[in-house]
């Protein structure tokens, strides 16, 4: 019983623990989806910053100016965007090949070691933004997002924290889930060894009292019973003992005057007779006064 008890509570001390340690999977994967949503948010702004610095140019020269132009593709680049500008015929007036390029090789091998531009060109992962000033179409700007690995570092970086903590917490919370179960079993496990002492007829078997909790004072209240349980049995033996004086005597008497009765010692008339009624009376008295004690008990 015992054992069954501590591995109920072993188990459920283990089952709160997974419970909270799941928990952190589920607030992990709010974390991240956060962080992207953070992210998709960041590049949007990204390019709506890009776009803008474009139509501005646009309304300056009233035109698509490649010296200008170029100078957004190049920041853009920093901002982690590959882009293309169009014209409203379709035709690509600048990207960022072009820009970088242009650039002298010191600036080049700057901006390319800032950036993540090494990926081969993949038309489907362009996304067209249209340009519009005054409410005119004035070309199209088109945005691949370049990954720069952040994302992955910072996925990759939590994961292994997670894992790590999964470990360490799951570890601890296994050590304590012993130690605690153990700690709620024990003070059972000593009530039901006094019990069971105190059924063998060990009426001074008793609870050592180590808290102040429900099971403290279940410890308490045996305690307390175990001693008037022992008072009473002191109290049982000491009244066994004075019935069996008190009984003593009289029986004594009679079989002394019916031994000399028999032997031809004492005569059997009317007096010995009487004396025998008399000591049955006493008899008599004794046992009524140990009947009146047993319903008063």
């Amino acid at each position: 019983m015992l054992k069954s008890l501590w591995i109920k509570f072993l188990a459920l001390l283990l089952a709160v623990s997974l419970i909270a340690l799941s928990s952190a999977f589920f607030l992990r994967e709010l974390m991240i989806k956060d962080f992207r949503d953070y992210l998709e948010g960041e590049i949007e702004d990204r390019v709506y910053w890009v776009m803008a610095d474009i139509e501005r140019t646009y309304e300056k020269h009233s035109k698509l100016e490649k010296n200008t132009i170029a100078e957004d593709a190049v920041w853009a680049l920093m901002l982690g965007l590959e882009i293309k500008i169009k014209d409203t015929d379709g035709n690509v007036v600048m990207d960022t090949e072009k820009a970088v390029s242009a650039l002298s090789p010191l600036i080049k091998r700057r901006i390319m070691a800032v950036s993540n531009f090494t990926e081969k060109e993949n038309p489907d992962a362009f996304q067209p933004y249209p340009l519009f000033l005054k409410g005119k179409e004035i070309g199209t700007l088109e945005v691949r997002f370049l990954h720069t690995g952040k994302e992955s570092i910072f996925i990759k970086q939590s994961n292994r924290f997670l894992l790590l903590s999964l470990f360490a917490l799951g570890g601890l919370a296994i050590i304590l889930s012993i130690i605690f179960s153990r700690k709620l079993t024990n003070p059972i496990k000593r009530l039901v060894s006094a019990a069971k002492a105190v059924s063998e007829g060990n009426m001074k078997s008793r609870v050592k009292i180590s808290d102040k909790d429900e099971i403290g004072k279940l410890s308490e209240t045996f305690n307390l019973m175990a001693k008037n349980l022992e008072i009473q049995e002191s109290l049982r033996k000491k009244l066994i003992s004075n019935v069996a004086h008190e009984l003593r005597t009289p029986i004594s008497a009679m079989r002394g005057e019916i031994e000399g009765m028999v032997d031809g010692l004492i005569t059997t008339d009317k007096e010995q007779l009487k004396s025998l009624y008399e000591e049955t009376g006493r008899l008599k008295n004794i046992l009524d006064d140990i009947d009146e004690l047993s319903q008063a008990q």
